[in-house]
């Protein structure tokens, strides 16, 4: 208690320096310090997802269907030639668009407790990846942040028990999109793929010059009148 009654004191004698300052002046030192808290909220914001893992997640939720439908006909064991003896390893064999990506999605697939293998013994999933598109566009005039990333995912999959039989068969679109700061666009590329080094669109004059301009003007009177009413209030009494 004897510390905070501290802290509440020196906070009280600077705000009584501050008070004594000039009309100008405190304009001033109120604009610095909203520029300067604005740059360290902007880059303290967490970082969004990386193209990398913003396709993964989103090719995830495809791959998901197949692998479920895998784990339910292991479970039934009844129809589609699976028995409990059976081998339970899956082997995934890719083609298509996003060959890098294969690699991450079988470590997510372990991950979870799925078994896969490179033989035939066990199930097989054949995955043809149509589409696999990350790009950026400029955000709406309103939007929160200057640019919108969005990520398209097309795939085809055919799932086969150990003696052949179609398990599942099916294709499968997923999106998504989010809002970015330019320099989270710019942080996230990966030059070592064409799709995760995406271009970034020039951002438009609102979020690049208008916005900035008016939350900082906005912020700062509102912060000058605050000063100014409790100088007012200090000198009447």
């Amino acid at each position: 208690m004897h510390a905070v009654l501290i802290d509440c004191r020196a906070w009280d004698s600077d705000l009584a320096g501050i008070m004594r300052l000039s009309p100008h002046t405190r304009l001033i030192l109120c604009c610095v310090l909203l520029i300067g808290t604005g740059a360290s909220v902007s880059w303290a914001q967490a970082a969004p997802d990386t193209h990398h893992d913003a396709l993964l997640s989103t090719l995830i939720q495809c791959v998901n269907v197949p692998v479920e439908a895998w784990v339910e006909a292991r479970e039934r064991g009844d129809g589609v030639g699976i028995e409990a003896a059976s081998s339970p390893e899956l082997a995934i064999d890719w083609s298509g668009a996003l060959p890098f990506m294969e690699a991450s999605v079988s470590a997510h697939l372990l991950d979870s407790g799925i078994p896969l293998s490179k033989g035939t013994a066990g199930g097989q999933l054949r995955i043809d990846v149509d589409e696999g598109r990350l790009e950026y566009v400029r955000a709406p005039r309103r939007a929160a942040e200057p640019l919108e990333r969005r990520i398209r995912i097309g795939l085809r999959y055919t799932l086969t028990e150990p003696g052949g039989g179609i398990v599942a068969s099916d294709s499968c679109v997923e999106t998504r999109s989010d809002l970015h700061t330019i320099q989270h666009a710019r942080s996230l590329a990966d030059p070592r793929w064409n799709v995760t080094d995406p271009v970034i669109p020039q951002t438009g004059f609102w979020h690049r010059y208008l916005q900035p301009t008016v939350l900082v003007a906005a912020t700062a009177v509102g912060t000058y009148l605050f000063f100014n009413l409790r100088s007012d209030r200090a000198d009447g009494n």
